[in-house]
């Protein structure tokens, strides 16, 4: 019995780039006008971040999937927002 995996979105109907900085990667995928979803890579960790908005105004910000060890508190999330927000506008 043979198992076949079909993406759910094909790479024509995604927008994809991605920016490294002093060790942290962030692969940016724009799934419509305005939504966008972060894979943010800090050494081991790895975070699944969705966000709302312009690339250079985060309105809505979740972050949706941890694999690693982390702790998230209210400063960790604020300062996990403002480096994405200024890895976003290193895309350009």
């Amino acid at each position: 019995m043979h198992s076949f995996e079909v993406p759910l979105l094909s790479s024509s109907e995604l927008q994809q780039q991605t920016v490294c900085v002093e060790g942290i990667r962030a692969v940016v995928t724009q799934h419509s006008g305005s939504a966008f979803e972060v894979l943010l890579e800090i050494n081991s960790n790895k975070m699944l971040i969705a966000i709302q908005g312009a690339l250079d105004a985060i309105e809505e910000f979740e972050i949706l999937a941890v694999k690693g060890f982390v702790e998230l508190s209210k400063s960790f999330i604020t300062t996990i927002k403002k480096l994405v927000g200024h890895l976003l506008c290193r895309l350009d």
